[in-house]
């Protein structure tokens, strides 16, 4: 057995080991998914996760967007506006001919079971399912069988269906029936709920791993897991924007705590360029060099260090932090530690993003 394959076997155990005691976390389990617009378009949830008008039983994890309060019909700032897609996958459901402002009372076979215009799109890499509905009559273009990409245009806002309103509906579902059970997911832009504001950060031929086992719809990693030294704090946030996912963590240099440190371990499904950025939440006395550690045992040309000032936080940023080349069944890691005495250090989501071959 070479010295590298000795290498990787020993870290495996201690990756268990890490986990099996305790301090790997409590693993977010939920599907990630970006915004349905285009990156830095501003949107209102008008009605969230198992809302007393409509979105309870089988649709109790759906949202509905719009542009806020305005007036009704094709005057208002959300009706027309673009929907794109948050996934790279296939149509399986495509039913259009809904008409807007009219038969929006209930669900009737000529507003298509009260879905209205409407797509269902299989993720490629996930195979969950997700859903639009009440678009605009005549902007979707979209046939069974249509290949999808991310960040492609799908339809517009419209107000066909059972909809009081010119918005979007959109949810997650784990089968293709129309009845099909609704799934929990979090979103790329943080904690979105009823009533609030968030700015769309969908990257064009990108995927986002958050913290821990997080990951979004469409992904271009074989595996991934997130784990952490000791003394780690969850830092929940409900501003959208400010972290990955629902929350992200942070620590403190200390004297007994001198030494924190976050991990990242990645193995590729293909060879490829990427760009990769990272996210973090903001708070004061954040450390101005955060250490970003970018290395692999199977990949040993990969290695370097690169320095983060995580007091610099712009609003709905993620910050860059490495290109390279990636190859396929190649494990990545990226350590993150701090540098300066007393500082903080937070860690949060990776966002890769394709350079080179396209999808």
């Amino acid at each position: 057995m070479g010295k590298n394959a000795i290498v990787r076997a020993v870290l495996g155990v201690l990756c268990f080991l890490v986990a099996a005691v305790g301090i790997k976390g409590e693993a977010n389990g939920k599907y990630l998914m970006y915004m349905p617009f285009k990156a830095d378009e501003k949107w209102y949830c008008v009605q969230g996760n198992n809302s007393s008008y409509t979105h309870t039983g089988t649709l109790k994890y759906a949202y509905d967007f719009n542009q806020g309060s305005g007036p009704n019909g094709s005057t208002n700032p959300a009706y027309g506006r673009s929907i794109v897609s948050p996934v790279r996958g296939v149509v399986v459901d495509s039913r259009t001919g809904a008409p807007d402002f009219s038969d929006n009372e209930g669900a009737t076979p000529t507003n298509n079971n009260g879905w209205g215009n409407t797509l269902l799109i299989r993720d490629d890499v996930t195979g969950m399912f997700v859903r639009f509905a009440h678009m605009r009559n005549g902007s979707v273009n979209l046939a069974v069988g249509d290949i999808v990409k991310l960040g492609q245009k799908i339809g517009e806002i419209g107000q066909s269906g059972w909809s009081s309103g010119p918005h979007l509906h959109l949810h997650m579902q784990e089968g293709a029936a129309g009845g099909s059970q609704s799934v929990q997911f979090s979103f790329v832009e943080g904690p979105i709920t009823e009533g609030s504001w968030a700015y769309s950060e969908l990257g064009l031929m990108s995927f986002v791993l958050d913290d821990f086992s997080g990951m979004s719809l469409s992904h271009g990693v074989k595996s991934y897991i997130g784990y952490m030294s000791k003394g780690w704090n969850i830092y929940p946030t409900s501003q959208p924007n400010t972290s990955t996912g629902d929350g992200s963590y942070y620590v403190k240099k200390t004297v007994s705590n001198p030494k924190p440190w976050y991990k990242w371990v990645f193995t590729m499904k293909s060879t490829a360029f990427y760009a990769v950025y990272v996210k973090y939440n903001c708070t004061s006395k954040k450390d101005t060099a955060a250490q970003y550690d970018f290395y692999s045992y199977d990949d040993p040309d990969i290695e370097t260090t690169i320095y983060i000032d995580q007091s610099n936080c712009p609003e709905h940023y993620w910050q860059y932090l490495v290109t390279t080349l990636f190859r396929a069944d190649k494990t990545y890691y990226i350590k993150l530690m701090p540098t300066t005495k007393l500082s903080y250090i937070a860690a949060d989501g990776l966002q890769f993003v394709k350079l080179w071959p396209p999808w």
